[in-house]
């Protein structure tokens, strides 16, 4: 029996936490989904494979840039005061509750994403970054104007005829 403070215990823990490491970050980088860390001033620290291809940045072009610049005008002159005001006790706007919003591809085109937020805290227990996860929503929102589009289509064949049917 291997007494818990020995070195091959010690050498099966690291190769356990290593092994973790490996699929944690396998998740990350293989997730179908956007993952952008960001710390507690908003200045990103990491950012997934499907984050920067969807978003149009390279890594280099992107980390150590404040989060803002994927983010609509509208929303990300605003940002900074949002974070602000959450990590000053203030009701979250998106931190565990996750919303529609606008991203922005680097070229400046509006992308339609699900922005869910997640906090992470340091072994004392304060805030130390922030996970955004981003589902991206082009096709559900093309879905969508394709239904209204051919409603209108309809109501226009419906008002236009003589005698509907």
């Amino acid at each position: 029996m291997t007494h818990p403070d020995s070195p091959a215990s010690d050498a099966r823990r690291l190769t356990e936490l290593e092994d973790t490491a490996r699929r944690y970050e396998a998740l990350v980088k293989e997730a179908p989904t956007g993952i952008v860390r960001i710390d507690r001033h908003g200045i990103i620290q990491d950012i997934n494979p499907f984050a920067l291809s969807l978003l149009g940045y390279t890594h280099e072009a992107i980390i150590g840039r404040n989060v803002a610049c994927l983010m609509a005008s509208s929303m990300g002159h605003q940002h900074d005061d949002f974070l602000a005001r959450y990590l000053a006790g203030g009701a979250p706007r998106i931190v565990g509750i996750g919303r529609e919003v606008e991203a922005r591809h680097r070229n400046g085109q509006p992308i339609p994403v699900h922005l869910a937020v997640s906090v992470l805290h340091d072994p004392q227990g304060e805030v130390s970054e922030f996970l955004g996860i981003l589902t991206d929503l082009s096709e559900v929102h093309a879905a969508r104007q394709a239904i209204v589009r051919e409603r209108s289509l309809l109501r226009a064949i419906l008002d236009g005829s003589k005698d509907p049917i």
